[in-house]
């Protein structure tokens, strides 16, 4: 009350000044109103004033400014740090909302108290702002109904929650439940903890499984709508990412997709059945383009009876199995002239013993030789034959050796009656 006091008497000091200065020590009177053209008090020299209204209170001048940068009540200049009450908002990029602005560095800023602002700062100061919505140490709440109830969290729109520390939940309804998770846009649900392993393909090399590990997150996650409620959202204006963990955007997918197809292309793959799955037991070779056959080419050689063969296995093969039969061939060439011979032979035998002359008279024997040649073989044959005394019964016995070494016997017998 005695600090109150004593701005009181400061003011009245200054205003007495004024009023002297004014009047030029005159003795005459002055009135001072509130803008309204109704008649002020009456002013004597000295005397001492609180200036009041008692429609509005302190008497404040009422301007319509139409930008922040233009004074348009007259009088000049304004001082730095002037103080007046907009009367009519204004749009546009140097629009000027209605009510209390100061003049700051050469423009207007408007000092109104904003709506549902809260923020709670350990720091000393002087600030009268509520406290309702952010309780966490340094925590910043804007918007009806906003909390952050941790430490350096922020929640800005109608209903948003950041009950993360250090979590930002931005947008009406947005909510993080994660230290330092950050949810964009209404409704958005930032619910997933820092080290959550990512997909790992199950093609992967062991070069890209530690790639993908490095880059496993170790803050919470950024999230743009929720899954949980069926509720997603497009990222675009994405750049095409450089570092193992940057984003990819569309552009770079598709050209991925166009390798891909490429190499499907270019590469062997299994075969698929009509119901679109693999068919593990059928390969086709060049592509689904594929108009010929294809070569195969550093094909190793086959050890299991189902392994495929390559050029050399066969050629080997082929070779092998060439002397082979090169082998039982000439053989059995051989073969068929030793049977040809021998049956050679085996005639110059037979037409040796059949020209064997046998015994005629009766009571008489005979021995008797034959010779004979036959395709290049020679045969001889040697007979004995003897006739009865009553000249009714032959005995012959005939034996033949021929040019391959063969022999045989042959022995007959006759009646005649």
């Amino acid at each position: 009350m005695k600090k109150l006091n004593q701005g009181r008497h400061t003011v009245r000091i200054a205003i007495a000044a004024a009023l002297v200065a004014l009047s030029g020590a005159a003795q005459a009177q002055s009135r001072i109103g509130d803008g309204t053209g109704l008649p002020g008090p009456i002013v004597t020299p000295g005397a001492l004033l609180d200036l009041n209204s008692s429609t509005r209170g302190l008497l404040m001048t009422r301007v319509a400014i139409i930008d922040r940068s233009t004074w348009t009540l007259a009088g000049g200049t304004p001082i730095e740090g002037m103080v007046v009450y907009n009367s009519a908002a204004t749009t546009g990029a140097n629009g000027l909302q209605e009510g209390l602005a100061v003049w700051r560095n050469g423009q207007w800023i408007s000092v109104d108290e904003t709506p549902y602002l809260h923020i709670n700062s350990t720091l000393t100061g002087n600030s009268t702002l509520s406290n309702s919505g952010a309780t966490g140490a340094n925590a910043i709440a804007i918007g009806p109904n906003a909390v952050a109830g941790t430490a350096e969290a922020m929640a800005i729109g109608a209903r948003a929650s950041a009950l993360g520390a250090q979590g930002v939940a931005l947008g009406a309804g947005s909510s993080v439940t994660q230290a330092g998770g950050v949810a964009l846009g209404a409704a958005s649900v930032a619910d997933t903890a820092a080290g959550v392993a990512g997909y790992v393909p199950p093609t992967a090399s062991d070069a890209q499984r530690i790639a993908i590990g490095a880059t496993t997150s170790t803050l919470a996650a950024v999230s743009v709508g929720n899954a949980a409620g069926g509720q997603y959202r497009q990222i675009t204006g994405v750049a095409a990412g450089a570092a193992d963990s940057d984003a990819v955007n569309v552009a770079q997918l598709r050209a991925v997709q166009g390798t891909v197809a490429g190499i499907d292309q270019s590469t062997v793959h299994y075969d698929t059945n009509a119901d679109g799955t693999v068919n593990y037991s059928s390969v086709t070779m060049g592509g689904s383009n594929a108009t010929g056959p294809v070569t195969v080419r550093n094909v190793a050689p086959g050890v299991a009876g189902t392994d495929a063969v390559n050029v050399n296995q066969l050629t080997a093969g082929v070779a092998s199995a060439a002397r082979y039969t090169d082998a039982r061939f000439n053989q059995l060439q051989a073969n068929l002239g030793n049977v040809a011979r021998d049956a050679s032979a085996g005639t110059a035998g037979a037409m040796a013993m059949a020209n064997l002359p046998q015994a005629y008279l009766p009571g008489k024997s005979m021995v008797a030789v034959g010779v004979a040649a036959y395709e290049g073989q020679g045969a001889l044959a040697v007979g004995v034959s003897k006739l009865s005394e009553n000249g009714q019964w032959v005995v012959k016995f005939s034996g033949t050796a021929n040019s391959r070494g063969k022999v045989g016997v042959a022995a007959g017998a006759g009646f005649h009656w």
